[in-house]
C-alpha cells in the first residue's frame, strides 16, 4: 500500500515513511503517561502515611504505631 501525500513546498512523501516516526512519537507519549501515573501512585502512598500519623501516634524515630497516650516510645524509648 503506497499513498503519496503532498508536503511542504511540493515535496511528496509516503505514509510508509511516516509510520516509524509516528510509532516513536506514540511511544514517547505513552512513556510520559506511565511516568506521571507512577509518580501519582507514590504520592498517594505518602499521603496514606501522613494520614496514619494524624489518626494514630507514630514514633518519628522508629515509625512504631502507638495507640495509647504515652510520652515515650515502647520500642526505642524516645520521647514523642
Amino acid at each position: 500500500m503506497f499513498l503519496a501525500v503532498g508536503g511542504i513546498f511540493g515535496y511528496s512523501f509516503s505514509l510508509q515513511s511516516l509510520t516509524p516516526a509516528l510509532i516513536g512519537f506514540l511511544m514517547i507519549i505513552i512513556g510520559i503517561i506511565i511516568l506521571i501515573v507512577r509518580g501519582m501512585k507514590k504520592n498517594k502512598s505518602q499521603i496514606k502515611v501522613n494520614e496514619t500519623m494524624l489518626e494514630k501516634r507514630v514514633c518519628p524515630a522508629c515509625m512504631t504505631t502507638i495507640n495509647i497516650d504515652i510520652t515515650e516510645c515502647p520500642t526505642c524509648g524516645k520521647k514523642i
